[in-house]
C-alpha cells in the first residue's frame, strides 16, 4: 500500500524517539502494535488523526526499509528534515554563540562575586523579534534532574577514588562520606596531589591536559547549584566532561554509564533537531505565501488609491472645464452683441442652418483630417519627406495645423469607436471644449454635431505640439491590437501605420513603446521556421539555416514585454527551442504558454521546462503571476496549472481521470488535491 510523503514523515519525527536500539529491529507486526500500544498516550494526536492501524502500517513500513536503524537511509527517504538554508544555518550559529556567551558571563560574575554572593541575572530581555527555535533548550526539569545526577556520582567517583589512593587524606579531613565535599572542591585537591600518586593512578589516554580533565567539571556543578539553564548541546558537552573525568580516575562503571546517558541525550537532541528543521521548513514556505499575498494586497492598494486620484483629476478638470465655458457663455452675452457675437448665437441655435449656408469654421475640417490619418500614415517616408513644405499647414497626423482645444469641438455623426481608444480621445477633448454641452451631445449615438468656435485656427501648430497624452491616445488607437500579433512577412495587420515610426526620432521613440509594450506577440511553433520568424522580424539576429530578415520598425525585442505560445503544432522539443530563445527578450514581462497534454508523464515534462525557466529568469518571479501555464483540454478551452510552476518546493501533479465528477482536479506526491480553473483559449492560429 502507498503512503503519502507527508503521512510518513509525521510517522517518522513522531515515533523516531521510540524505535531506537532493539526496536529499531522490530518487523513483526504484533511486536510493533505492542509497542505503539505501550505509548499510546504520548502521541495520542497523531493516533486519533491517523487512526491506530494506519499509524501501525506505517512504523511497519519504515521499519522493513530500515529508516529507524540508519540516518544514511532516513536522509535518502525524508531529505528535506536534513536540508537548510545557509540563513538558517547562520542564524543557529548565532543563536547558539549567544546563548553560550550568555551562560559564560554568568558563570565569571559568579566567580567575581564569590560562591555566597546572590547571582542576580540583570540582562535585559532580547528584542522581541520573529521567533526562533534555536538554540535548542531541554526541559528545566530534565536538564536539573541529568545535572544533579551526574555532579552526584562524580562526587562519589571522586570519593571511591581518595578511599583507595588518598586514605591520609580522609582521615585528616574526617571525611567519611561522598556527600562531605562537593565536587570543585574534590577536583582542586586532585589536581594538586596527582603528581604525587603513582602513574597507575591516572588513567589519561586522551591528549587532552590533566588539568582540563579536572577543572571542566566546574561548570556542570556551577550550572546545577545556580539553577542556571543552558542549551541541550551544552549539557551534552557536560555529561562528556564527566565521562571522561569518571575514566580518568580508573571507575569504567560509572565512565560506561555516563557514556550511555551522553549517548542518549545526543540521539534525543538529534531528533529535537530534525522536528526544528521540519517547522521552519514548513514555517518559510508559509511565510513565503504570505509575503506574496502582502505584496500582491500592496499593490492592489496602490493601485485603487492611483485610481481614486486620477478619477478626481478627471472630475476637477471636467468640471473646471464647464465653469470655463460657463464664463466664456456669460461674458459673451452681457457683451455689446458684435457681428461675431450675432454670427455664434445663429450658429448654436440653428446648426443645421449654419452648414447649409457653408459659413463653417475652418476647425470643422478636423473630421476629414483625423480620417486621413491612417492615409498619411501608410504613406512612405519619402512622400512625407516631400510633403514637409504641406506637413506644417494641413498634413492630418504629425503637423495637424490645429490647437488642442480645436480638436476637441468636433463631432462626427455616426461615430464607430465604441470603447476604443479614439472614443475615450474624443469624448474627453470633447467635453474639454465644448461652451455649453448639451445633454444630446453626451451620447454615443447622437446624429446631431453642435459646434462652437472657441478661436482661429493656428496653422503653425504641430502633431509634436499636441500635449503627450493625445499622442499616446494616437498611438495607441493606430498600433494597439486587443488579441495576440502574429508576426508574419505576408500578413501583418498593423504594417500601413508603421511607416510613422520613420517620421524623426521622437516620434518613433514614444511610438515603440505601445506597438512593443502594450501588445502580446505570439510566437508559432509549426512549421518549425515560424518560431524563428518573430525575432527575424523585430531584430536583426541571423538564426541557423534561416534567412536573414532587417524589420522595417528598426530593433523592438528591447521593447516587447509580452509574449503568448499557444498549443498548435508544439512539442516539447519545440517548446525547449522556443524557450531559449527568450534571451533576446532582456525586458519580457509576461508569458503565457498553452500546451497539449496527451499524457501524464508529458504534462510534468512541460512543466518541469517551464520550472527551469522560472528558476533562471528571476524577472518572472519579480511580477508574481505574469507566468501563465495552461493545458489545453479541446479547440476553445483549457485547464490553468499556472500554481504548478510557482510552488515551492516542486511536487508532482496528476491530474485525477477516473471520477467523471472531478475532471479537472489534479493531486500531488503528497496527496494534496487542487481544482485548475478552467479558461478560454481558442486556438486563433492564422493559416
Amino acid at each position: 500500500m502507498a503512503y503519502s510523503s507527508a503521512d510518513k514523515r509525521r510517522v517518522f519525527l513522531a515515533y523516531r524517539t521510540v524505535f531506537i536500539g532493539p526496536h529499531a529491529q522490530i518487523r513483526k507486526s504484533k511486536k510493533v502494535k505492542e509497542v505503539i500500544e505501550q505509548h499510546k498516550n504520548s502521541f495520542k494526536p497523531l493516533i486519533k488523526d491517523f487512526g491506530f492501524d494506519h499509524v501501525a502500517e506505517i512504523v511497519k513500513y519504515l521499519l522493513d526499509q530500515r529508516v529507524f536503524e540508519s540516518e544514511l537511509r532516513a536522509k535518502i527517504a525524508f531529505p528535506e528534515l536534513f536540508q537548510t538554508s545557509q540563513a538558517r544555518d547562520i542564524q543557529r550559529t548565532a543563536s547558539e554563540n549567544d546563548a553560550a556567551r550568555s551562560v559564560a558571563e554568568a558563570l565569571e560574575e559568579l566567580a567575581s562575586t564569590g560562591e555566597r554572593g546572590e547571582y542576580e541575572n540583570d540582562l535585559e530581555p532580547a528584542a522581541k523579534g520573529s521567533p526562533s527555535l534555536y538554540p535548542s533548550y531541554l526541559p528545566y526539569k530534565a536538564q536539573h534532574i541529568i545535572l544533579t545526577t551526574v555532579q552526584r556520582q562524580l562526587e562519589e567517583c571522586c570519593f571511591d577514588y581518595a578511599v583507595k589512593w588518598l586514605p591520609s587524606l580522609l582521615e585528616e579531613q574526617k571525611w567519611d562520606c561522598a556527600e562531605a565535599v562537593e565536587l570543585t572542591k574534590w577536583t582542586r585537591i586532585l589536581a594538586k596531589r596527582c603528581d604525587k600518586l603513582p602513574a597507575s593512578a591516572i588513567d589519561n589516554d586522551s591528549e587532552i591536559p590533566l588539568e582540563k580533565v579536572f577543572f571542566s567539571t566546574n561548570v556542570l556543578r556551577h550550572t546545577a547549584v545556580h539553577r542556571l539553564s543552558t542549551t541541550a548541546r551544552a549539557t551534552y558537552d557536560m555529561i562528556q566532561s564527566a565521562s571522561r573525568l569518571a575514566q580518568t580516575l580508573g571507575d569504567h562503571t560509572r565512565a560506561a554509564e555516563l557514556e550511555n546517558l551522553q549517548l542518549e541525550i545526543g540521539s534525543r537532541i538529534r531528533d529535537m533537531e530534525l522536528n526544528k528543521n521540519f517547522l521552519e521548513n514548513r514555517l518559510d514556505e508559509q511565510l513565503q505565501v504570505i509575503s506574496e499575498q502582502r505584496a500582491e494586497l500592496d499593490r492592489k492598494e496602490k493601485e485603487a488609491i492611483a485610481t481614486m486620484l486620477q478619477d478626481d483629476q478627471e472630475n476637477k478638470l471636467l468640471i473646471g472645464s464647464f465653469l470655463e465655458d460657463a464664463v466664456k457663455i456669460t461674458f459673451r452675452r452681457l457683451g455689446d452683441g458684435g457681428p461675431g457675437a450675432s454670427k455664434n448665437k445663429s450658429m448654436v441655435e440653428n446648426p443645421e442652418s449654419a452648414e447649409e449656408s457653408g459659413d463653417t469654421p475652418d476647425y470643422q475640417e478636423f473630421g476629414a483630417r483625423l480620417s486621413g490619418a491612417k492615409r498619411y500614415c501608410a504613406k512612405s517616408p519619402r512622400t512625407i519627406r516631400r510633403q514637409q513644405g504641406i506637413l506644417q499647414r494641413s498634413c492630418p497626423i504629425p503637423s495637424l495645423g490645429i490647437s488642442p482645444l480645436l480638436l476637441v469641438t468636433v463631432k462626427t455623426p455616426k461615430s464607430n469607436y465604441r470603447g476604443g481608444t479614439m472614443g475615450t480621445l474624443e469624448s474627453n477633448l470633447y467635453l474639454g471644449s465644448v461652451s455649453s454641452p448639451s445633454p444630446e451631445l453626451l451620447k454615443p449615438s447622437s446624429s446631431k454635431c453642435i459646434t462652437h468656435q472657441v478661436r482661429p485656427v493656428d496653422p503653425s501648430l504641430g502633431f509634436l505640439d499636441i500635449p503627450r497624452e493625445i499622442r499616446d491616445e494616437i498611438y495607441g488607437f493606430l498600433f494597439h491590437s486587443d488579441s495576440p500579433i502574429y508576426p508574419s512577412n505576408s500578413r501583418a495587420g498593423i504594417s500601413p501605420f508603421t511607416s510613422l515610426l520613420r517620421t524623426n526620432k521622437q516620434i518613433y521613440a514614444e511610438a515603440v513603446e505601445v506597438l512593443y509594450g502594450s501588445n502580446t506577440f505570439q510566437i508559432r511553433g509549426d512549421p518549425a521556421w515560424k518560431s524563428v520568424e518573430l525575432l527575424n522580424l523585430v531584430g536583426t539576429q541571423t538564426r541557423n539555416d534561416y534567412t536573414t530578415f532587417r524589420s522595417q520598425v528598426c530593433l523592438g525585442r528591447h521593447h516587447l514585454k509580452r509574449l503568448y505560445i499557444p498549443s498548435h503544432g508544439i512539442g516539447l522539443d519545440r517548446l525547449k527551442h522556443i524557450f531559449s530563445l527568450l534571451k533576446h527578450f532582456p525586458n519580457l514581462e509576461y508569458l503565457e504558454v498553452v500546451y497539449l497534454g496527451l499524457s501524464p508523464k508529458l504534462d510534468m515534462d512541460v512543466v518541469s521546462v517551464c520550472r527551469l525557466l522560472w528558476d533562471r529568469r528571476p524577472l518572472f518571479a519579480n511580477f508574481g503571476g505574469n507566468f501563465v501555464l495552461r493545458k489545453r483540454i479541446n479547440y476553445y478551452q483549457a485547464e490553468d496549472v499556472s500554481w504548478m510552476v510557482r510552488e515551492r518546493p516542486y511536487t508532482n501533479w496528476t491530474r485525477i481521470v477516473e471520477d467523471e465528477n472531478r475532471l479537472h482536479v489534479w493531486k500531488n506526491s503528497d496527496g494534496i488535491e487542487r481544482l485548475a480553473e478552467v479558461v478560454d483559449a481558442p486556438q486563433n492560429i492564422p493559416e
